[in-house]
């Protein structure tokens, strides 16, 4: 679930909606902020077009006992599964990468005193 493109981890409500603008069809799964605790995941979708942005925000609970998420009463052992869902395929389009910064590869300092 980690290395799926879509999910943000930690990133805030807030965060994902910036991140959703002016991008129609796109969606994110990242951790809920206030819902953590209980096992919670959030989507935020964007269903707008290319005139407005509709950005929701959905829980997507998982159930650690039982090692599923739910939505909508539906069972799924895994994110993927969730998003492959042919059922919300239509909201669920295109998946929004996350944003790895570069590392640095090589310091510009050949002397760890050179500063």
């Amino acid at each position: 679930m980690y290395k799926e493109k879509y999910f943000h981890g930690f990133a805030r409500h807030s965060d994902a909606v910036e991140l959703l603008k002016g991008r129609p069809g796109y969606f994110l799964v990242r951790y809920s902020e206030s819902q953590l605790r209980e096992g919670y995941f959030a989507f935020n979708v964007n269903k707008g077009n290319r005139y407005r942005d509709v950005i929701e925000n959905y829980s997507l609970p998982h159930l650690g006992d039982v090692g599923c998420f739910v939505f909508r009463d539906r069972q799924y052992k895994t994110l993927e599964n969730f998003v492959a869902d042919p059922d919300y395929c239509t909201i669920l389009i295109n998946p929004l990468e996350k944003v790895i910064p570069e590392t640095v590869k090589e310091s510009k300092y050949k002397n760890p005193t050179d500063f």
